[in-house]
């Protein structure tokens, strides 16, 4: 029952997930407010017309769910940067909860909010030297960023190739499946680190098991 019960949450999750993604109507054609996405759009109707298209709020006025949102993003970003992560991961599902975007509009402001991280911690790291070469070498290892950029390049390109053709509940479902497995596989190294720890220093951290 229990792995029943585990596979009908992934489902519910999924399908959740999936109708949060198409629930914005931002461009979509309607006759007044009440047809576009509550707090998060407006009908925009010309003079000269009867009907218009549903268009997201500006900046101003901030709404409540607005408001928490900003400070969860802080809360986010803060600890995945302490981590050395950019937190691009949490900040779609956070646009989509609290700003009211769609899924390719909040993967745009994930990407632009990875930009402004990535820049804040090599500025910030620049002129650190690296732990293993005695204070001679620089801290970014600019052989593996080499290494690793051909395929940064393509598979940037073709992600963003496959955003624009597949639908933005197909995006919204991958997302989530890629975010339970890096979180699932995050959390197995955690108890690893844990396992690890309390056999070297005991329950207690820093109380060796050799001490009386």
């Amino acid at each position: 029952m229990g792995k029943k019960a585990q596979k009908l949450a992934l489902l519910a999750t999924l399908a959740s997930l999936a109708l949060a993604a198409d629930y914005p109507r931002e461009n979509q054609p309607c006759t007044s407010s009440i047809e576009c996405y509550a707090e998060f759009e407006f009908c925009e109707i010309s003079d000269a017309e009867l009907s218009g298209v549903c268009e997201h709020k500006s900046l101003t006025p901030v709404n409540t769910l607005e408001i928490f949102g900003y400070i969860v993003t802080f809360i986010i970003l803060l600890t995945s940067n302490m981590g050395g992560l950019g937190g691009g991961g949490a900040v779609i599902p956070i646009c989509m909860v609290f700003f009211g975007f769609d899924t390719k509009q909040s993967i745009a402001q994930s990407n632009a909010s990875i930009v402004i991280a990535s820049l804040a911690r090599y500025f910030f790291n620049f002129k650190k030297t690296h732990p293993y070469k005695n204070g001679h070498g620089i801290l970014v290892d600019y052989n593996v960023a080499s290494l690793m950029l051909p395929m940064i390049t393509v598979g940037a390109t073709v992600g963003v190739m496959f955003n624009k053709i597949l639908p933005s509940v197909i995006i919204a479902i991958m997302l989530t499946v890629l975010l339970l497995v890096v979180s699932y596989m995050t959390l197995r190294k955690l108890l690893r680190i844990i396992g690890t720890e309390r056999e070297k220093y005991g329950p207690v951290c820093g109380a060796s098991k050799t001490q009386p």
